[in-house]
């Protein structure tokens, strides 16, 4: 081997250590990048499920709220309704009143 391809060989094995410790450091941050991945994922999960936790009181008393007015709604519609057929008056374009005009006629008849 001469003194060239001695430097050459040198220079790859100084190039390949090199290589390898640049190597190592990504597969490391690539390691810890997955990681806090996972963290941030589990944080967002967590805090998703614990807001769901705290709001859920508040959407249930909001639950019932609405359907306590809607309950009320439909309370007053039927009263409204029953209200509407208690003032509706009957229809008496068809009602015979010849007997009540001979009630009169006869009431008028004794009076004299």
């Amino acid at each position: 081997m001469d003194e060239h391809e001695r430097q050459l060989l040198e220079t790859t094995a100084a190039l390949a250590k090199e290589n390898n410790k640049l190597l190592k450091k990504l597969h490391h941050q690539n390691i810890y990048g997955n990681i806090i991945r996972v963290v941030r994922y589990v944080i967002f999960v967590g805090l998703a499920i614990w807001s769901y936790i705290l709001i859920q009181p508040f959407l249930q008393q909001a639950q019932e709220v609405i359907k306590s007015v809607q309950e009320t709604q439909q309370t007053m519609n039927e009263l409204k309704t029953k209200a509407q057929g208690a003032l509706t008056l009957p229809d008496v374009s068809n009602v015979n009143f010849s007997g009540l005009q001979k009630m009169l006629d006869a009431f008028t008849i004794n009076e004299q």
